[in-house]
Formats: structure tokens, sequence, C-alpha cells
């Protein structure tokens, strides 16, 4: 069009030729001048803030997006959306994989925890120490608060050492005594809770077992997360040359998740934050509504 222009064919005529308002034509053909695209500048407030995230993901390379714009809002006081939150971890390459969700079965239904202490469940990991010796640790969790209420670290992992576990938890939650309850222990099918002095212990606490199906992790699935996340951020982190070691190391990761781990399943609030909470709420908080009060609460 230009060039026709230059020809001495006028915007008239082109208009009439090409059916397109003079306007329009005059625009096309006119110099385009150098003008640079505007980009807003990267404000101090934002390197700072990129700065803590990549602070952050050294320290807990497996949080998400979520997480990590929790921590932000409730540590640095800062207002962020979840957008904007991804966007800066993908431009920083900090973003995590996405998982797969794979079809599964339908399951048969659990009992729903209500309240603390109703519903437990326990399971066991391992890692090994420098000199390739395997530690175990079995842990008991509670389910509605997500807390991890009892332990125990050994070089073995006999039906002795899952009851040494089973003990710290009820002597901590249940100093008056935990028969009559109502307390459920969620179990996987391992040789130690289906060992008869496991059985006999929790008959004689009256604690009601609830297993899962065999070769199904997922049933159990509250407990596997929870002890993902242990290893994860702390146990793989951090290289233990004795077994004291990594006893200090298994006692400090519980008490730093307990205390400030931030839980999607609680609207973010660490288990002691949400116990508090729940504690104050005087039982108001149900299974459905306990992230909506939880996130109101933060």
């Amino acid at each position: 069009m230009r060039h026709l222009h230059q020809k001495g064919i006028s915007y008239g005529r082109l208009s009439r030729i090409v059916s397109m308002p003079k306007s329009t034509l005059a625009a096309m053909t006119r110099p385009q001048e150098g003008r640079e695209r505007r980009t807003p500048a990267k404000t101090s407030g934002e390197a700072a803030l990129r700065l803590w995230i990549r602070l952050l993901k050294e320290i807990k390379p497996t949080w998400g997006i979520r997480r990590v714009r929790a921590w932000i809002r409730k540590v640095l006081e800062m207002p962020i959306g979840r957008k904007r939150t991804a966007r800066l971890l993908r431009e920083e390459g900090l973003l995590c994989p996405r998982i797969k969700k794979r079809a599964h079965r339908n399951q048969s239904p659990r009992q729903e925890a209500t309240r603390p202490n109703q519903v437990w469940a326990m399971d066991m990991t391992q890692f090994v120490l420098t000199d390739s010796t395997r530690v175990f640790l079995m842990i008991v969790l509670d389910i509605f608060l997500r807390r991890i209420v009892g332990f125990h670290l050994s070089t073995r992992c006999r039906a002795q050492e899952w009851l040494e576990a089973l003990d710290m938890a009820v002597l901590a939650e249940f100093p008056e005594g935990v028969r009559g309850q109502g307390l459920t222990l969620r179990l996987d099918n391992g040789c130690q809770p289906t060992s008869g002095a496991f059985q006999d212990a929790l008959r004689t606490l009256e604690i009601t077992p609830e297993w899962t199906g065999y070769n199904s992790p997922k049933q159990n699935a509250h407990v596997e997360r929870v002890i993902g996340t242990l290893k994860a951020d702390w146990l793989w982190i951090e290289e233990c040359d004795t077994f004291v070691q990594a006893q200090d190391l298994v006692n400090r990761a519980i008490a730093e998740y307990n205390e400030e781990h931030p839980h999607s399943a609680l609207g973010f609030l660490s288990p002691n934050e949400f116990r508090t909470l729940w504690n104050n709420s005087q039982g108001r908080i149900t299974q459905a509504n306990k992230t909506e009060v939880a996130l109101k609460a933060a």
C-alpha cells in the first residue's frame, strides 16, 4: 500500500479498490516510528521478594505454589496472589514438577476424624547413616490435626519399637488413660502391627485397629505423606555420622514440623497452630469446615 501511494495513487482511490477506510490505509502506509515497548521496571520490592523465594526454596525444595504463597503472606506479611507467586517461581525456574494422578479403585469407607485424638495412623520409614547403618523411624500421627503425637528411632524395627512410639503418643495425649476414649489406630498389614505382642497391647489399651488393604499405601496416605515431608525437608538433606546425630535430627525435624510446617489441609497453619485454634474454638471446627476456619484465622 505504501508503494502504491508513493506512486501517486490517492487514499480515496485505494480505499475504493480494497474496500477499506481511508484512515486505515493512511495508518498502514504511515512510516512507523521507532517506539520501544514499555515494560514495567522491576521494583526493588520484587527483587527482594525473588531473593526470599530463592532462599526459601533452598531450604524447602519440595514446597509448591500454595505453600510458598502462604509463607510469604504469613512471615513476610506481604499480600500476594497465586498467579504472581506462580509467575515468580516459574521465572526463577523453581516450580515443582507436576505429579500425574492415576485412576484408582474405590476404597471401602474409613472412619472420618472429626476431632483430635479420635483417629491415629501409624507407619515407619528408614534412612541410612554415612557408614550405611540403617535406622528406622516409627511415627504416630493424629489425622485430624496432622500432628505427630509419638515417634521412636531405633536400629531395629520390631513390634517392641512400634510399641515404644505408641506408648509415647498415649502418655502424651491421654495422661489419664486411653481406655474408653474410642481411639482408632489405622495400620498397614506389616509384620509388626499384626504381631501378637502388638495386638495384645491394643486390646489392653482398648484401641481399635483399622487395617488398610494389602499393598495399598494410599489407604494410609496421611501418615505416608507426613513421612515423605520429613524425609524430603529434613532427613534426606542432612547427613548423620552417628545414631546420636540421627536422634537429634529426628527430634528437631518433628518439632519443626509440628510447630512450623504449613499444612494445606489445615488452611496452611502448622499442626500446633491448628491445635491451638481448635482448643480456642471449643470444638466448633468440623472436618468439612476446618480449612475455611483456619484460613480465616490466619
